[in-house]
């Protein structure tokens, strides 16, 4: 293989790796949503003086990239601000879909600026900065390190994944409706009791007030529904410190065709923040829970218990939840979850809000790790030609560094289950692979 073939090998690799970390740091902590790009309107800021604390932050995101890219991958200052202002332009697409973040052409421009920064600063820089770029390890110790240490922050992120201690203390009960008015419920709530550690409280516990639609005569927007007169937080605060809490229900709809999901029971503010939602979404229940990385929407994910609501029947609800697991009991069916972090991450890549029931788990456990160790183990291939090593060699290997990032995890008490045991290596082995056939005579970079 031709050292012009290798160094391309070497910097396609570099500016996948490099791209990716940028984007995820960037999207950091992704809540991907369809109907978020429906507000992109409210939340587009086009041409903007921002405040010099986020000017600063945006080129410090792109500074060091620049000066990377610029050493290892793109040689001339054109390129690195075409690389850039591609890559930032990315990222803003990506926010489309980020209900919470705002999608700015400034912060582009400031990337941007960030990273051609960088590159002047390698080209003008002393030569102990260029010396430190020059030193940079082989690609096949930024492999093998680098899966390592993603294997090791999982395992730490994993501790406490799904912990209620980011609950808000200041969010009011709300049974019928959302406090904004716009996802009402036809039915009776007959009963609901909360529980945290030793404490209990009930429909009595709770002063309410009756809210009313704001535009008289708008059927759209429902009846009535009842919103507590001051926030929940006693409640609230007992669940940020006991780690666990209890809901019971016990509801009658009026009809199956409700849609929203139409809030039967909500602590929260709007349809983008709250603690705890249980909801009607044809005849399904969805119930949604804020954790530590679930998100303000308890998203990531939700967990959706099909036909239990009929016009016919009460269905009496109980859900227990701590920070290892969820127990939903629907009518003596029940459901429970130990969160697993390869069904809860593949997120990261598919902005789908439902995971369970559709068919997807293994295709997404895969598009997970392939989206984590797939840069990396490119590297390892291009590592592997340089080497001289034989392709069954270097495909053991790979498999081998997916098999024992799979142990890591493991062995840090996080479940991946059997899904990630077959994907990581799998995925390993097969990027390593099609980083070696593109060096083949006839293949592109070849």
């Amino acid at each position: 293989m031709a050292d012009r073939d290798r160094q391309l090998l070497r910097q396609k690799g570099f500016i996948a790796a490099a791209s990716m970390a940028v984007a995820l740091l960037a999207w950091w902590p992704p809540e991907f949503s369809p109907q978020a790009a429906s507000t992109l309107a409210e939340r587009a800021v086009w041409l903007r003086v921002p405040p010099a604390r986020d000017a600063i932050v945006n080129m410090l995101l792109f500074l060091p990239i620049g000066a990377a890219i610029h050493h290892r991958a793109v040689p001339t200052f054109r390129g690195v601000v075409a690389y850039a202002l591609a890559l930032s332009i990315a990222i803003e697409l990506g926010q489309v879909f980020l209900p919470e973040r705002i999608v700015s052409t400034t912060d582009v421009v400031l990337n941007t600026a960030g990273a051609a920064c960088g590159a002047l600063l390698m080209r003008a820089g002393p030569a102990a900065l260029n010396w430190l770029a020059s030193a940079a390890p082989h690609p096949l110790w930024i492999a093998a390190a680098t899966t390592v240490l993603i294997a090791v922050l999982f395992g730490r992120l994993q501790e406490g994944f799904a912990a209620l201690d980011t609950w808000s203390v200041d969010l009011p009960l709300l049974i019928g409706n959302e406090a904004t008015g716009d996802r009402p419920w036809l039915g009776e709530v007959h009963a609901f009791a909360l529980a945290a550690g030793t404490r209990e409280w009930t429909r009595d516990s709770f002063a309410f007030e009756v809210r009313r639609p704001s535009r008289i005569g708008d059927a759209s927007l429902g009846p009535p529904w009842l919103q507590t007169v001051q926030p929940a937080a006693d409640f609230n605060a007992a669940v940020r410190l006991e780690g666990s809490f209890a809901a019971t229900l016990l509801a009658q709809t009026d009809h199956e065709a409700q849609r929203g999901p139409a809030r039967i029971l909500s602590i929260s503010s709007d349809p983008s923040h709250r603690n705890l939602t249980l909801g009607q979404d044809g005849p399904d229940l969805i119930v949604r829970i804020r954790r530590r990385w679930a998100g303000q929407n308890g998203r990531r994910p939700y967990y959706r218990l099909a036909g239990v609501l009929r016009r016919d029947r009460q269905v009496s609800v109980a859900v227990v939840a701590d920070g290892d697991s969820t127990r939903i009991v629907t009518n003596g069916e029940s459901l429970v979850d130990h969160h697993d972090i390869a069904a809860q991450w593949w997120i990261l890549l598919l902005p789908s809000h439902e995971w369970r029931g559709t068919g997807l788990d293994l295709p997404a456990t895969f598009a997970f790790w392939a989206l984590l160790l797939g840069p990396l183990a490119a590297l390892l291939g291009a590592a592997s030609i340089e080497r001289r090593w034989k392709t069954i060699s270097a495909l053991t290997l790979a498999a081998a560094v997916g098999v024992a990032a799979w142990a890591v995890i493991t062995m840090a008490d996080v479940t991946v289950g059997w899904e990630s045991l077959i994907a990581m290596p799998l995925v390993a082995a097969a990027a390593a692979a099609w980083t070696r056939r593109q060096a083949l005579p006839g293949r592109p970079g070849g």
